[in-house]
């Protein structure tokens, strides 16, 4: 252990996991030496190989080191603070160059919102999610976190192959600001909850997008 983390190694690297939510599941296997979500995270690595990808939310970064193994860029957010700080310690654990990771969630727009960051027992780990101003929980602790949008943190200059969202019901809005970026470079979509019921699922559905099946728990979307 080291600070508020625990040291973890599985077979793409080595990790910093926070004490907090060592109890979460993704904690858990990743503190037996397993990968969570093995498909998906093959996956990911396997799209990096062809270009740079988005990923979110980064958690303490078990997936970062299998994303930047294919050596081109990678864009991630992470707006939990103590999520966030163990990312940064996974990132220097695998002295890993190629990853930009932001201190935010990502959204339809910049600025600033609230973040639920445990249920009023334990920490929420990766599963801080964002809630309404007005959302009023005693017992439960929330914190300020910014909001910046994919297409203003991704280098229009590099093709991006693959957009990956695992952000606890804001899978919309995270689409939204990523509409420039889609746009440019179609590239493949995997979402843990499809916004199937939104415009922005029209929008994509107009540029060619089409379901492609499932990866472990998340929808992949192609243009093909």
């Amino acid at each position: 252990m080291t600070g508020d983390f625990l040291l973890a190694e599985n077979r793409y690297g080595r990790y910093a996991v926070p004490v907090e939510s060592r109890r979460r599941r993704v904690s858990r296997a990743v503190l037996h030496g397993e990968v969570y979500e093995p498909d998906t995270t093959a996956f990911i690595a396997e799209e990096a190989t062809r270009g740079d990808v988005v990923t979110a939310g980064a958690y303490f970064g078990d997936m970062l080191p299998a994303a930047a193994s294919g050596g081109n860029l990678v864009f991630s957010a992470e707006p939990n603070p103590v999520n966030f700080e163990a990312a940064l310690q996974t990132l220097k654990l695998n002295s890993t160059e190629n990853v930009r990771l932001a201190n935010a969630a990502f959204g339809a727009r910049s600025g600033s919102a609230r973040l639920q960051v445990d249920d009023g027992r334990r920490a929420l780990g990766g599963g801080s999610r964002l809630v309404p101003a007005r959302q009023r929980t005693p017992g439960v602790r929330f914190v300020a976190c910014d909001i910046v949008r994919v297409d203003a943190v991704v280098d229009p200059g590099r093709e991006i192959v693959l957009i990956h969202l695992d952000v606890e019901g804001s899978e919309a809005r995270a689409l939204r600001g990523a509409l420039r970026t889609i746009r440019r470079w179609l590239p493949d979509l995997l979402l843990e909850r499809p916004p199937t019921a939104s415009r922005i699922w029209q929008e994509l559905a107009a540029l060619g997008y089409r379901d492609a099946g499932r990866i472990s728990k998340n929808r992949l979307l192609v243009v093909r």
